[in-house]
Parts: structure tokens; sequence; C-alpha cells
């Protein structure tokens, strides 16, 4: 694919997108690479969509646990990272997607990576 700006411009594999998530989850394992006042702002919701901040999903209702996320897909993938609240953060990725009616491949994946993030501790 020539141009797909935002719509899957990062290419990375899962480790890389975990140092990325890791250098941004106020954690002190990891250096944070954005100041604490950066990181409030992408992680407090829009004043128009409660479940939205500067580019992350919050306030998940199935997974209260999950202080942020944000997943993507492009024909045949399927990607889902979050930030624990509790510390715990995983990355999903998947080189295959369903689109049959009969397979809700989207709540399969939120529940691999929430089943994934409870094992962890979060």
């Amino acid at each position: 694919m020539e141009v797909v700006s935002s719509c899957g411009a990062v290419i990375a594999s899962a480790p890389e997108l975990m140092q990325l998530l890791c250098a941004e989850d106020y954690g002190t394992v990891v250096p944070d690479i954005l100041k604490s006042s950066t990181l409030d702002l992408m992680y407090t919701p829009s004043a128009s969509y409660s479940h939205y901040g500067l580019g992350w999903r919050l306030n998940h209702g199935y997974y209260t646990n999950w202080a942020s996320y944000h997943g993507g897909n492009l024909a045949g993938t399927g990607t889902l990272w979050a930030r624990g609240s509790k510390g715990v953060n995983a990355v999903v990725l998947c080189n295959s997607r369903s689109y049959r009616e009969d397979i809700d491949f989207d709540t399969s994946l939120y529940d691999l990576l929430g089943t994934v993030m409870g094992a962890l501790g979060d």
C-alpha cells in the first residue's frame, strides 16, 4: 500500500508496540517519552465523547481495568493494544481476520486481550 497515512501507517511488531506503550504509560520501569502533562491530555476523555481521548479509546464498558486501548484493522488483519489500570500492558496482533457474520472477531479479540491482561494481574 503506497498511501495509508493514519489508517495503518504504523508498521511495527508486537514487541515494538509494547516498547512504545511502556514508554507512555506513566510507568517507572521504562521511562516515559512524554511529559506527564502530555499523557494526561492523551488519556483525558473528550468533552464531546467520554470514550475517546487523543488517539485512545477510554472507559471501556466491558473491561473496566483497561485504562486506555486502541485497535485497528485492514483487510485480513486485526490489532489491539491496551494500557491497564494497574501497570499491565498488552498487545495482540493478528495476521488474519474473519468477516463472517456468525463470528464476532472484534469481541473475540477483546476477550483474548482481556484474558492476557487478567492472567498478568490487571
